[in-house]
């Protein structure tokens, strides 16, 4: 149970710096011109990624994520970590998290969805390609209960796909 609470927690205070960090905006030279997309100091990205999950036979689908991919020397865990995160509120947040950093099969550490826990499920990664850690490609599917903090009641069956580009 007290990893459960430390995975919780870490997921947690990830989401809240996510959603709580504001970059100042970047100094450009007198008379150039920029393009942006989306919100100054965003880091959730939508780009035509998605993450999409059925919970009782609901479909959601969310377009505003990102991705963090831990090499094992940057990491705490032998084979690294990889996080998968999306929405927009803790509320209807989205952060999946894995102890390795390359395509397979794993055990989920934590998934955090809607206030909802699961720590029990598997995620498949069938393409996992990064060139800095946040940014390259991610795909696969994921599987398991989740457990509602607030209800005491268990979701079993959930399931989902991610597939992102950033």
């Amino acid at each position: 149970m007290r990893k459960l609470y430390f995975k919780v927690f870490t997921s947690l205070l990830i989401i809240a710096g996510l959603t709580g960090c504001k970059l100042d905006p970047p100094i450009y030279p007198a008379n150039s011109t920029t393009t942006q997309t989306g919100t100054p100091g965003e880091i959730l990205v939508k780009n035509g990624s998605t993450i999409t999950y059925n919970v009782n036979g609901s479909v959601t689908t969310l377009t505003m994520i990102a991705f963090q991919v831990m090499a094992a020397d940057a990491s705490t865990l032998p084979d690294g970590n990889t996080q998968i995160m999306g929405g927009t509120t803790p509320e209807g947040g989205f952060s999946l998290s894995f102890s390795n950093n390359k395509a397979g099969t794993y055990n989920i550490d934590v998934l955090y969805l809607n206030s909802m826990l699961g720590d029990n499920g598997k995620v498949t990664v069938t393409q996992l390609n990064t060139t800095d850690g946040f940014h390259g490609t991610i795909k696969g599917t994921f599987t398991t209960d989740l457990f509602n903090i607030s209800t005491g009641e268990t979701i079993p069956g959930v399931t989902g796909t991610f597939n992102i580009t950033l």
